[in-house]
């Protein structure tokens, strides 16, 4: 059996990409739309991807999503930490709750209800957010989300996917070897997840494929579970870099 389209020599393949024909998809069936809904944003378990934390951070962005529907927002931005123990990543956080000024323009207030430093809870009238840098248990705040979105790396992908979740996932343009958009490009064929490139993020569109998705006009797939259907093939130990 052949996988249907090429894979890039750089992929290890560790299965086929082939479905046989008496395996249907299935919609995912943990969809909620409806009431209210939470959302995980992953910049990144390391190195945070910034102009996907940019746009998250944005109070017309937060609006959005309010007024969507969404009333627990996590956020993971990163856990970079240079060569003097400094954590980069909630840094870069900080300032951009601090130059965007969330905190004053949401009225939120800290509530540390997990008694977890880690984790950092602001609250207001509108929804609950929660941001973290990393987490070992990620699992579980993917399970808890209505709709993953998430940077491009195949770990990120594949461990939303095993959990049923719908995810939209923003590729990174300015890797050298785009090995992010390959993989995300492929899946998104299968009707697995929603691509957005870096370009069309900076014009807007994850909001509106958020708001189409709230809307029902983005119906996925589920990953089907191996071995009857699509079994991990395009995991590589270089994309996991990216």
């Amino acid at each position: 059996m052949q996988p249907r389209f090429p894979i890039p020599d750089h992929v290890h393949m560790l299965g086929f990409f082939e479905r046989p024909h008496q395996i249907e998809k299935k919609e995912q069936n943990t969809v909620n739309r409806k009431g209210t809904m939470s959302i995980l944003f992953t910049t990144g378990a390391t190195v945070t991807f910034r102009p996907l934390l940019d746009e998250i951070t944005n109070p017309d962005f937060l609006e959005l999503l309010a007024s969507a529907g969404f009333r627990t927002l996590s956020i993971q931005y990163g856990n970079e930490i240079n060569a003097t123990g400094a954590n980069l990543s909630k840094s870069y956080f900080s300032e951009l709750l601090a130059s965007k000024g969330l905190v004053e323009h949401f009225d939120l207030e800290i509530a540390n209800e997990f008694n977890d430093k880690s984790v950092t809870i602001f609250r207001n009238s509108k929804f609950t957010l929660r941001a973290f840098g990393f987490a070992n248990n990620i699992n579980t705040y993917i399970s808890q989300a209505d709709l993953v979105v998430s940077h491009a790396g195949t770990g990120s992908i594949l461990d939303t996917l095993r959990l049923k979740k719908p995810l939209i996932v923003v590729t990174n343009d300015s890797l050298m070897d785009n090995h992010q958009a390959e993989i995300a490009a492929r899946f998104e064929a299968e009707n697995y997840l929603v691509k957005v490139t870096e370009a069309e993020l900076k014009k807007g569109l994850l909001g509106e494929k958020i708001q189409l998705w709230k809307n029902g006009e983005i119906s996925l797939d589920s990953l089907p579970d191996p071995p009857a259907g699509v079994l991990e093939n395009v995991i590589a130990e270089e994309l996991e870099k990216c």
